[in-house]
């Protein structure tokens, strides 16, 4: 059996095209949308400040980075005859 797993910190991303579509998206079907999970997260006051933030790096176009990580396993049956 083998593992091949790889890991890369900060790569370069597109910019957030529109901050209000963004927080409707869900990254995965089995969680909350970001907007339904920043509302259970945060107080009204945090949830301001953070729209103001990524609003103003929307409009500014401003690119994102991203952490990202594969995992590849391969097995292979035994040989029983050996």
């Amino acid at each position: 059996m083998e593992l091949d797993y790889r890991a890369q910190v900060d790569v370069p991303a597109d910019p957030i095209g529109d901050w209000e579509t963004l927080k409707r998206v869900a990254p995965n079907p089995l969680v909350p949308a970001y907007g339904e999970a920043i509302v259970a997260a945060l107080t009204d006051d945090e949830r301001e400040r953070l729209d103001t933030y990524m609003t103003a790096l929307a409009a500014a176009g401003t690119p994102t980075r991203r952490t990202m990580a594969t995992a590849f396993l391969r097995a292979r049956r035994p040989h029983w005859n050996r």
